[in-house]
């Protein structure tokens, strides 16, 4: 067991006074994950490049989110993350801090609606959606005409 220093224990007790439980991991809903945010000294890790918001969340890769969980995940997220909370560490504290909030925000807005959230699944699986990437065939596209018209008719 590592002795903590002074100044890292009287971090740890100014937060807990705010309310804020510092963690070394932050535990997700899924129990045999979590993601390693600071290292063993309590200094904030760099974001992994490769994490997914899904991963990020703890959430499983799926188009149904429970919006309160990833709400809640969100919350404790940013307490743990901020950078307001960095202003006193280091620069890359501070800068690993931006990158990991930006993250999280990026995450959640991206699950919290479901058509951001669809067309973050189809990015993952290696099918995005752009503009003028869907094409359809003439013979499909007259049937669709010829319908049309003989809806318009019926009116």
């Amino acid at each position: 067991c590592k002795v903590q220093s002074d100044s890292m224990k009287q971090d740890h007790t100014k937060l807990l006074i705010r309310g804020i439980t510092p963690n070394r991991y932050f535990h997700t809903s899924r129990e045999n994950y979590r993601l390693e945010l600071f290292s063993g000294d309590g200094s904030l890790n760099s974001a992994p490049s490769n994490t997914d918001y899904f991963t990020l969340f703890g959430l499983e890769k799926s188009f149904v989110v429970d919006t309160i969980a990833l709400a809640k995940e969100y919350k404790q997220l940013q307490r743990q993350l901020h950078p307001d909370r960095f202003t006193l560490k280091s620069d890359e504290e501070k800068q690993n801090s931006e990158l990991w909030s930006a993250l999280v925000n990026d995450g959640y807005n991206n699950l919290l609606k479901p058509l951001p959230r669809a067309l973050y699944l189809l990015e993952l699986v290696g099918r995005p959606l752009e503009e003028g990437d869907i094409t359809v065939e003439s013979p499909f596209l007259m049937e669709m005409m010829e319908l049309n018209e003989e809806l318009l008719e019926a009116d």
